[in-house]
């Protein structure tokens, strides 16, 4: 009977777990253009790049890439966009591996080419209508959303967003840990999240 209870609950747990739609799984080692988003609003960039040592050594890479971090500071506030790493790849000593932390996504648009817009769907009222995202989206289920966390971005990269994706436009690709590949989209892609 004790045994019967243990798995019952486990069982729960399991189900409480999938359906309130918790985060991803991120991978130990990343290892393809990717945006982690946390809870906060504050972003990782991991960039992987092609690394040729006969040009150049990891610190000078290091040292332009700091140097570029400090000077957008300057300008915009102290530790808003901050290196975090220069490294070559273990798993390929042929590419490099760049990390960012930003203090919102503001500071990432600002401080690279793309843009992330990151907040709730009320603060984005216009993307409810929105022809790409009608299809998948139940006419009862709007109201619902306004609540909901969202994502906008025309970045190509991987997204690890802090909540399961409810709903996505077409072309972006969820993979099984819940991550949100928006490389294949053309143009902006819309990211709805479970909360």
């Amino acid at each position: 009977m004790e045994k019967a209870i243990k798995r019952c609950m486990e069982f729960l747990l399991a189900a409480i777990i999938f359906f309130t739609g918790c985060g991803v799984r991120i991978p130990d080692v990343i290892v393809q253009d990717s945006v982690i988003i946390n809870r906060d609003g504050t972003l990782s960039e991991y960039i992987i790049e092609p690394f040729d040592r006969d040009r150049y050594e990891v610190a000078e890479l290091y040292a332009m890439a700091d140097k570029e971090a400090r000077e957008y500071c300057n300008d915009h506030g102290q530790d808003r966009v901050k290196l975090q790493t220069v490294e070559i790849m273990e798993q390929d000593p042929s590419q490099v591996r760049v990390v960012f932390t930003y203090i919102s996504p503001k500071d990432y648009s600002a401080y690279n080419e793309g843009e992330i817009l990151y907040g709730q769907v009320k603060d984005y009222p216009d993307v409810i209508s929105d022809s790409r995202f009608q299809a998948g989206v139940l006419p009862d289920e709007k109201e619902k959303l306004l609540e909901k966390h969202i994502l906008i971005t025309d970045v190509k990269a991987v997204f690890y967003c802090p909540w399961q994706v409810k709903y996505a436009s077409t072309g972006v690709v969820i993979d099984e840990n819940g991550s949100a590949d928006t490389r294949g989209c053309e143009g902006t892609a819309i990211i709805i999240l479970g909360k």
